[in-house]
């Protein structure tokens, strides 16, 4: 069997590894494709390198799977429940108070029929 190549249309380059492959070519993750690296610039492979990152980068940012957001919808879960513990708390001290000064807490009780 042999093994999987992908042909520049441009540049007429042979890459035999996916890897290599989609550091020329991009993710083509979007409707629009990436534009390929020997179009972007010929030779330059760190920069090549840096560019699919920042590309990379991008979607996880736009999939809303990046760490940073990640932490923030945490931080934000973590806020939510603090604050319904903390009225929680003050609900109940409030009926505390309320029977320490001799008021029902449940006046439907008594309501007559």
């Amino acid at each position: 069997m042999s093994k999987k190549q992908w042909r520049c249309f441009f540049c007429d380059d042979v890459f035999t590894s996916k890897k290599e492959a989609s550091l020329h070519f991009g993710a083509f993750d979007s409707c629009e494709p990436d534009v390929t690296a020997c179009k972007l610039m010929s030779h330059q492979q760190n920069v090549l390198e840096y560019i699919r990152g920042l590309e990379e980068e991008i979607r996880l940012y736009q999939a809303e799977n990046h760490p940073t957001i990640k932490a923030v919808y945490a931080v934000e879960g973590e806020m939510r429940c603090a604050a319904a513990k903390a009225e929680e708390a003050g609900y109940n001290r409030g009926v505390r108070d309320m029977k320490a000064q001799g008021f029902c807490a449940e006046p439907q009780k008594h309501e007559l029929a």
